[in-house]
């Protein structure tokens, strides 16, 4: 006998399904799977069994299902009978595979990322994955990282901040933030990161979790600053400098002096700043600055 949710479920009429056998309808890869577990139960050695298969729908596509299948006796009539009990589960099944599929995309772009990537339990602090990249950053192993908190190889001198991010995205006040930090490597050495943290709800501790996306910037850091010591020497030079230093903007007019040339020609800084830099020169080289200073700007010297 077959009921008729399960001759709609498999798409044939009672009439076709009771000139069939069950293997008929099942997907070839699950027969034996079926037929070991009826095996067992025919010679006593399981009461019932339940199995996930597949069956053969009448227009050839296939369908997941849960089955249960139990003994049971037919009053007058020979033999060893089952009873099924049918459940289509294919939209289950296919929405396990998409999220499989998911999680095993994340895991190869959490593995492989050419960024540090963490899961950090929110309320403690500790890390509870962390990937290669972020491990070589800071030239610990992933074991030695799950076993502390961030607190731990953060510079003392950030935890505040970092700190007081994390209480108002706990609190609900931001929904994420971002900051550069210091690390402190399994060297000793400062690590200059740029982090992007949000949350990803509850870990299996039942405390918040969250993402960390961490770059490392140290070398762009210490560019800046050599760049901005530069900086400062070269200021440093032309506003002690004994010999008079002028900028232009490249319409010609000044934008700085240092001292010297205020000195030599007695005017105030503000009576210069922003003026054409012609004006102070002599009635023939004035004539002369447009033409001098357009080829400057093109050579770099006249």
């Amino acid at each position: 006998q077959v009921n008729e949710y399960f001759t709609d479920m498999v798409g044939y009429s009672e009439q076709e399904l009771l000139t069939m056998k069950w293997m008929e309808i099942t997907h070839p890869d699950d027969i034996d799977l079926d037929m070991s577990h009826m095996k067992r139960l025919n010679a006593g050695e399981i009461k019932a069994f339940q199995i996930e298969k597949r069956y053969i729908k009448n227009d050839g596509s296939a369908i997941w299902v849960n089955m249960k299948v139990t003994p049971v006796t037919i009053p007058g009539a020979e033999g060893a009978f089952v009873m099924s009990m049918v459940e289509d589960i294919t939209d289950q099944k296919y929405a396990q595979k998409r999220l499989t599929e998911s999680e095993n995309r994340f895991r190869s772009l959490y593995e492989q990322a050419p960024i540090g990537i963490t899961l950090t339990d929110s309320t403690t602090g500790e890390f509870i994955q962390v990937n290669p990249f972020f491990a070589d950053m800071l030239g610990y192993s992933i074991t030695k990282l799950q076993s502390v908190k961030w607190m731990e190889i953060t510079h003392p001198d950030d935890i505040d901040e970092d700190t007081g991010q994390m209480k108002l995205l706990l609190a609900g006040k931001i929904n994420s933030f971002q900051m550069e930090k210091r690390f402190i490597d399994a060297n000793g050495q400062i690590v200059w990161v740029d982090m992007k943290i949000a949350p990803l709800g509850l870990g299996e501790s039942g405390n918040p979790i969250h993402i960390s996306m961490v770059e490392d910037i140290t070398e762009q850091k210490y560019s800046q600053e050599r760049l901005v010591e530069s900086e400062n020497r070269f200021r440093l030079l032309y506003e002690q400098a004994p010999t008079p230093y002028q900028s232009l903007d490249e319409d010609g007019m000044l934008l700085d002096i240092n001292d010297a040339w205020l000195n030599e020609l007695g005017y105030q800084r503000k009576e210069v700043v922003g003026e054409y830099f012609a004006k102070f020169l002599s009635d023939q080289d004035a004539e002369l600055f447009p033409q001098n200073f357009s080829r400057f700007k093109e050579i770099g010297e006249v």
